[in-house]
Parts: C-alpha cells; sequence; structure tokens
C-alpha cells in the first residue's frame, strides 16, 4: 500500500469510509422533511429506488475511469469532448461543489443557532466553522483520508444508538394507509434523493488513487451505499412512525424531534437531541473539507499546479460569500433547488453521456 501521506494511494475500504461521510449527518436530519412531503409513507421506496439508481452512476464513473488507467477526468476529459467543452463540465463539477457547500454551511449555521445558540449572530457560527474546514482542506489527501475514518468512527455509532432509540416511540398505525401508490411521488422522491447519496462523483478525481489490487472497490462502494440507505431509513421509520407524515411535513428536522422525544425510564437521559446534533457536527464538518479539497483539486491539475492550497483559501471565501448571500429564507430555498438540479445533471446526465462517448470511439475498455 502506498503512503497516504504523500498521497500515493489508498485502499477501496478508504475510499468508502470517506464516500461514507460525506452528507450522511444532513440526510440524517433533513431527509425526512424533503422526501416525506413528496412519497409520503412510501418514502422508503424513494429511498431504495434512488440509492439503485446513484449506486448505478457510481459504476459508470468506475467504467469510465477503467478507459483511461492511472488519470483523473481533468486529464482524460479535454482528449474526449475537446478543450471547451472539457472546461465547461470542470466548472460544473466545480459549481456543484461549491454550490452545495454554501447551501451546506448555511444550513449548518442555521441548525446550530436554532438548536444551540438562538442568541448568537449565525455570521458568528459560520466563520470559524469555515476557517476549520479550510484549514482541513489545505492537508493532503493521506491526512483527510485518515480524518474521515476517525470521525467516521466516532459519529455514527452514536447516531445509529440515537436512532435505534428513537423506535421505541415508533407506532405501525402511523404508516397507513399504504394504499394508493403514489409513483410520481416515489419517482420524484428518489431524485430529490440525490444530495444525500453525493459524494460518489469524487470517484472521478480519486479513482486513480485507488489500489484496487486486494479488495473490491465496487464492494466497498456499495457497502457506503448501504451505510447510507440503513440510516436514511431508520431515520424515516423514527420520524413518520412517531408523528405521521402529516407531522413530518409541518417540521423542518423532524428527526431531531424524534429523538427529544426518547424517554427512559429510571434514568436522568434527557434532550438526546442534543447528542444527535453532537454527532451530527463531525459529518459536516468533514464533508465541507471534501468538497473543498475536491474543487480545488480540480484546478490545481488543470492548471498543472503542485500545490492546491492557493485555491482552497480562494474557494472557501466563494463559500463563504455565497452562504452569507442565504440569509433570506426563500433565496436559501431556491438555492437547495439549483444545488439539487445541477448535480442531478451531472452526475445522471452528462458523465453517462461522456461514458458513452468513450464507448463509442474506444470500444471496449480495460477493467483497470
Amino acid at each position: 500500500m502506498g503512503n497516504l501521506e504523500k498521497r500515493t494511494a489508498m485502499t477501496p475500504t478508504q475510499f468508502a469510509f470517506m464516500f461514507a461521510v460525506i452528507g450522511t449527518g444532513t440526510a440524517v436530519l433533513v431527509m425526512p422533511a424533503t422526501l416525506v412531503p413528496v412519497a409520503a409513507q412510501h418514502t422508503w421506496v424513494s429511498v431504495l429506488l434512488g440509492a439503485g439508481l446513484y449506486f448505478l452512476v457510481s459504476i459508470i464513473m468506475i467504467k469510465l475511469g477503467d478507459c483511461f488507467p492511472g488519470e483523473s477526468i481533468i486529464e482524460y476529459l479535454p482528449r474526449v469532448c475537446g478543450s471547451v467543452l472539457a472546461v465547461a463540465t470542470f466548472v460544473l463539477f466545480t459549481a456543484v461543489l461549491l454550490v452545495q457547500s454554501s447551501v451546506r454551511v448555511q444550513s449548518f449555521g442555521r441548525e446550530i443557532v436554532f438548536f444551540m445558540f438562538d442568541r448568537t449572530p449565525i455570521e458568528i457560527v459560520i466563520l470559524p466553522f469555515l476557517i476549520v474546514c479550510a484549514y482541513g482542506a489545505v492537508q493532503d489527501l493521506g491526512t483527510i483520508v485518515r480524518l474521515s475514518q476517525a470521525l467516521l468512527f466516532i459519529s455514527a455509532f452514536p447516531l445509529l444508538g440515537l436512532l435505534l432509540l428513537s423506535l421505541i416511540n415508533v407506532q405501525a398505525i402511523n404508516f397507513y394507509p399504504l394504499w394508493p401508490i403514489n409513483g410520481m411521488g416515489i419517482l420524484k422522491g428518489a431524485i430529490f434523493s440525490w444530495p444525500y447519496y453525493w459524494g460518489y462523483e469524487v470517484l472521478l478525481m480519486l479513482l486513480p488513487a485507488i489500489d484496487r489490487q486486494q479488495t473490491s472497490l465496487l464492494t466497498a462502494v456499495a457497502g457506503s451505499f448501504v451505510f447510507k440507505i440503513v440510516l436514511m431509513l431508520l431515520a424515516f421509520i423514527s420520524t413518520v412512525g412517531s408523528m405521521t407524515v402529516a407531522g413530518v411535513n409541518n417540521i423542518i428536522y423532524p428527526t431531531l424531534l424524534a429523538v427529544r422525544g426518547i424517554n427512559l425510564p429510571g434514568t436522568f437521559i434527557e434532550r438526546l437531541d442534543n447528542y444527535l446534533l453532537l454527532s451530527w457536527i463531525p459529518f459536516g464538518y468533514i464533508t465541507i473539507v471534501i468538497w473543498l479539497y475536491m474543487a480545488s483539486l480540480i484546478w490545481s491539475q488543470y492548471f498543472g499546479f503542485r500545490d492546491h492550497r492557493p485555491f482552497t483559501i480562494a474557494f472557501s471565501l466563494v463559500i463563504f460569500i455565497a452562504s452569507m448571500a442565504l440569509h433570506d429564507y426563500s433565496r436559501y430555498l431556491n438555492m437547495v433547488l439549483v444545488s439539487r438540479t445541477l448535480g442531478f445533471g451531472f452526475s445522471v446526465i452528462i458523465i453517462p453521456i461522456v461514458y458513452v462517448v468513450v464507448k463509442w470511439r474506444r470500444g471496449r475498455c480495460s477493467d483497470g
């Protein structure tokens, strides 16, 4: 195995850990409020359909990279579609990363202020958080990989434990009626689930750094999808099972309320929603670190720079300014829609088209 501190290689398992931490906290906190109003009692079907769709896209990204062994998308795309279209794709990729980051940073600030520091201006929360994220993103790949592993194990078990505990308030009757099935709502929910599976796109940049000699990359990526599916299904069961679909529709953060409702007789433990927030914060932090690092890596590779840090500082300022512009809630919701549309279009439409073009021009690709 390569020396991670020199950014030479990572194992598929280490990549799976990195992918597993991206966006997971937000998936648990926000997913019910986003998907339940669309798919109602059948949100679980949307979660599974979305996982299947985006896992298929991740397979396409791996197969695309296998056509150009040892190269990232920055290196091979100009040969596939020309320099102009390649630069436009890189700009879109960067826009997806930065817009998602801006939305998530604003969301982070809102949640921390609302639940923990209600008298603190949101910019006082966002600025130090973004500074810490930028400090993480200027590190090398090895450091970020190790940080991802550490934070996953620190946060995943408390998060899973709290969701399992919240099941004690679930009532099966709250999942009725199961008929009729809203097919369009389920399909729309599957599409809307993209932000909660987002993260597999880093394969486009990191595939050359993954040592695939001993472990199957597809199996590792599938494991990360299963991890996210389990957490989102638990969040769905916990929220709808304790509050009904109508109740979830009227709450911004239903998972927090479901966890707050946990009552353990004979104990002094209370307000477990605070512990849920503490488990979510590391996920939010490492997500922004990885996205910021990826955006910087795109342009450092494109311009042939060996140091990605100048781009990290510049993009951190962009994210801060953009997130500050989203204080208005309607503007924030519009940007959420924009980020979802850009991300879905990039990963589900543009990348498969690139793969089809490569297959048509090159025929059968190697297996990497």
